[in-house]
């Protein structure tokens, strides 16, 4: 059990610190990781694993792709390319399963040259509830698609340096998607994606790639939003809306809820609201407009009041912020 905490432990810190500076030199991967003798090693199917709760995977560069199937079984399967190309053992990708945890690491402990090498790995695993996952990438694209049955994730954690995130899924307790880079030029045309029916606490930020937020029901936001990118958020229902972006051309659609506070700096904003509900909005009355039929100006308060103004709305922006009716 101490050598699972350890090596879970290594997992957790590489989450958090990765960043652009994570991988140096000419990006040759050299991840180290604990207990190394107790990895396999290339494609995989393990049966007998309903207890599976916690995945969690460091991949360098290609695609990754988690998926679900209706069997009690993790199916591993990698692929090399170009097709043509082959790698020795210690390049194939290596994983560890015990006590439902299942760790995948994309070669030997230690390895530091993979030759212009790029690996894909798509991996399926039993429609259990409460999920772990953890993904660190370089230059890794993710997609995770959990959608297709109501299935509740406890915890999903994404952290990439310079690919794109696709993700489906219905419930989730915590989502943590980031993704840094210092340079536009890593990836051109990155997208971070996200789809889901509900997510409890939602984090989701990156530089140099667009965000897209479709999320039926959120309970809170935390540091959602691009900077250098444009950022696209799209919600049913939240009882209260706190998002600070940065240098990022937003476009925000909120059906139901209670309260809002934004930021916005350096460019424009549009925000999406009903027709048939209320609010008041506090802010530099230069900076923002309201496009509403029957929206009053107090200009003494530095507030606009639509309809009996009962919710509340607060609107910092260095640029223009436009108020838009839902067509």
């Amino acid at each position: 059990m101490k050598k699972i905490i350890s090596i879970l432990s290594l997992f957790i810190f590489c989450l958090i610190a990765s960043s652009c500076g994570a991988i140096t030199g000419d990006f040759k991967y050299n991840f180290t990781y604990l207990n190394s003798d107790m990895f396999l090693f290339g494609n995989a199917t393990i049966e007998n694993t309903s207890d599976l709760n916690k995945l969690h995977l460091r991949w360098y560069d290609g695609n990754i792709t988690i998926q679900t199937h209706d069997q009690d079984s993790i199916i591993i399967e990698e692929t090399i390319v170009p097709n043509l190309q082959t790698v020795d053992n210690d390049r194939k990708v290596h994983y560890y399963y015990n006590d439902g945890t299942l760790l995948l690491e994309y070669g030997k402990s230690g390895i530091k040259n993979y030759e212009n090498i790029s690996k894909d790995v798509v991996i399926t695993i039993p429609q259990n509830n409460n999920y772990d996952i953890g993904i660190t990438s370089y230059s890794a694209d993710v997609t995770l698609s959990m959608s297709n049955y109501e299935n509740q994730l406890n915890e999903l954690t994404i952290s990439t340096t310079c690919g794109a995130v696709y993700c489906n899924i219905d419930r989730a307790n915590i989502v943590q998607i980031a993704g840094y880079s210092y340079d536009s030029d890593e990836k051109d045309n990155r997208n971070f994606v996200f789809n889901g029916n509900y997510v409890n606490k939602l984090s989701f930020n990156s530089s140099y790639a667009e965000v897209q937020v479709n999320v039926k029901e959120v309970g809170s936001f935390n540091n959602v939003g691009s900077v250098f990118e444009k950022t696209i958020i799209n919600v049913d229902k939240i009882k209260h809306v706190e998002l600070e972006i940065n240098r990022a051309e937003s476009f925000i659609t909120i059906i139901e809820f209670d309260s809002m506070d934004l930021k916005f700096r350096d460019e424009k904003a549009y925000l999406y609201l009903p027709t048939d509900i209320g609010f008041t909005i506090k802010a530099d009355i230069n900076k923002v407009q309201v496009n509403f039929d029957n929206v009053k100006l107090d200009s003494d308060n530095n507030e606009y009041v639509v309809l009996n103004g009962e919710k509340s709305i607060s609107i910092y922006t260095e640029n223009m912020v436009y108020v838009n009716q839902i067509n």
